[in-house]
């Protein structure tokens, strides 16, 4: 491990990437929250009923 941190030492302007990591991340899942935040509570109620409802083709098919 000490021959990663001598050359990681060595390298200029290595410090930016673990601060690029951080607001990726934290970008990553507040962009996720505001999209679940915006799902309609409907949509979210039949997507988790789906696993429980034996006939499926009554909600897709409607002809």
């Amino acid at each position: 491990m000490k021959i990663v941190i001598h050359y990681l030492n060595e390298i200029d302007g290595v410090e930016i990437f673990p601060i690029i990591g951080i607001i990726l991340f934290f970008s990553f899942f507040i962009t996720l929250l505001y999209y679940l935040y915006g799902l309609d509570s409907g949509f979210v109620n039949d997507m988790g009923d789906l696993p429980l409802d034996n006939d499926i083709t009554d909600k897709t098919d409607k002809s």
